[in-house]
Order: structure tokens, then sequence, then C-alpha cells
């Protein structure tokens, strides 16, 4: 019986924490910037065309370093985190579309902007 009420005990505060999480999702500032074109990158005046087919040639990666969350652990003037964002761009016959990630780091360093995901010239 005691194993019953750990499980149990286990599911319940899982179920707190998942439903302790929805205020966060729900958070329209937080969606608003989860959308497409939320990075700084206008998005384009002109409807796309089709991708048609992708993977054509090997996808090309950039990385770029930025850093705009302030660490308590980093100390002035390198008081921000160093985070990294991977750009990898998919060509395709009728253009290309972009997919950015963003990694954190342990890292210490001076703030450097965000830079922001590049343009897609087609739709995917």
């Amino acid at each position: 019986m005691p194993e019953m009420t750990a499980k149990t005990l286990s599911w319940a505060t899982f179920g707190l924490l998942l439903s302790g999480s929805i205020p966060f999702v729900s958070n329209p500032e937080f969606v608003a910037a989860t959308q497409p074109g939320a990075s700084g990158t206008p998005p384009n005046p002109v409807p796309l065309p089709s991708c048609g087919e992708c993977n054509i040639s090997p996808t090309l990666e950039y990385q770029k370093p930025y850093a705009i969350d302030l660490n308590a652990l980093c100390s002035a003037p390198t008081a921000y985190r160093i985070a990294t964002r991977l750009a990898s761009k998919i060509i395709c016959t009728n253009g290309s579309f972009w997919v950015c990630e963003d990694t954190s780091s342990l890292t210490c360093g001076a703030f450097l902007a965000r830079p922001s995901c590049p343009q897609d010239t087609c739709k995917r």
C-alpha cells in the first residue's frame, strides 16, 4: 500500500506542476513572442511561392553568438549569459526557408543583440 501512496503523490505533484504552467502558456505576451516574425524579422510583404522539392543540396548552417539574458553568476561588465543562434538554410527548387534554434551556455560575456532569423524565400 505505501507504493500506491507514493505513486499517487508523484502523479498529483506532476499534475500540479502541469496545471501551474498553463498560465505561462496562455500568457498573451509569451504567445506573441513565440509567433513567426517575433524575432524582429518583418514578414515578407508579398506571398511566397511554394518551396517545391527541398533538401536538393546540403543544408547550410550559420552560428552567431549573442548575449541578452542577465545571469546572476556573471559579474559586470560581462553580466550576460552567452547564447548561440543556429540558423539552418534549407535549399529548395523554388527558393529556401530557414530554421532557427537558440542554445544557451554557461559562459559570460558583454551584451550582444540577438540576431534575427533570415527571411524565407519560399512557403513551407
